[in-house]
């Protein structure tokens, strides 16, 4: 504790790393203002691990890259259960903004993992894995599986909104062409498909920069192996799973039904014409 005079009155305020010897290099924080108050920062910063409990001078950094991503998939959690209820409200304007938010909160995460790739030595890694307890597995993420069960429930209620409106999927792929003469409601379901896509773009991207992440610090590039490396012998989570578990769930994409039509689509236009495969 320091005591600080100022406008928020002479009181005590915290410090994150008391045993500083240099005062301008202290963190100061839990002040009385109404900034803090207001956004519970006192609480959040009280999270962190205390500095003489760190495992490893990466450590603090290690835990505030993890806590950042898992606000930002409570950001993004929070947005499908409001973009939910606006397709069920008939609101696809609404919906769709929702899903720009999605995209960018998730596009964080991705940065977030990029700056722990390219500042996070594997020596130091390694270090703290072993120190950390195994429970403490990513796999174990509230955040991802949340997600994952949200958009069940978003993928639900966006087909029950596009059979209502009496339209296809192969109806908004369409839309989204530069000559459609859809009607305006079917463009802007077509604008809504077009959110999910980007939505789950970033996620997928997530996904792989994290595989990527895991091949640098345990290794296992399956492109990399030698010849004679056993399958069984590959690198293993916290929690004992083998990294190929990660590997599938990297391209498992949240709304399969609608990677699906992209698929659909792209062999109809591949397709032979008859009178050209008469020909």
């Amino acid at each position: 504790m320091v005591r600080r005079e100022g406008e928020e009155g002479d009181r005590e305020v915290r410090t994150l790393n008391p045993s500083q010897s240099n005062p301008r290099l202290r963190y100061e924080f839990d002040r009385g203002s109404g900034y803090e108050s207001e956004l519970r920062l006192t609480a959040a910063l009280s999270a962190l691990i205390p500095e003489d409990e760190l495992l490893h001078s990466d450590h603090r950094f290690f835990q505030i890259v993890h806590l950042l991503t898992e606000y930002c998939w409570v950001a993004v959690h929070h947005s499908l259960c409001d973009l939910t209820a606006a397709l069920a409200k008939g609101d696809p304007i609404t919906a769709t903004r929702h899903l720009v938010r999605c995209a960018d909160t998730a596009g964080l995460t991705v940065e977030c993992l990029r700056v722990m790739t390219n500042s996070l030595a594997q020596v130091s890694f390694l270090q703290m894995r072993k120190d950390l307890a195994g429970a403490a597995s990513g796999l174990a993420s509230p955040g991802s599986r949340n997600i994952r069960r949200a958009a069940h429930a978003v993928w639900a209620e966006f087909e029950a909104t596009v059979t209502a409106a009496g339209v296809t999927m192969a109806d908004l792929v369409e839309a989204t062409g530069p000559d459609t003469s859809a009607a305006p409601a079917t463009m802007q379901l077509a604008e809504v498909m077009t959110g999910l896509q980007r939505f789950d773009t970033q996620v997928l991207e997530w996904k792989q920069v994290h595989i990527n992440l895991v091949w640098q610090m345990l290794g296992g590039q399956p492109r990399a192996a030698d010849e004679d490396d056993d399958a069984d012998d590959r690198p293993r989570s916290m929690r004992g799973r083998s990294i190929s578990d990660l590997e599938r769930l990297a391209v498992r994409p949240l709304f399969p039904k609608l990677w699906l039509q992209n698929t659909a689509v792209y062999r109809a236009a591949s397709a032979v014409a008859p009178e050209e495969e008469a020909a």
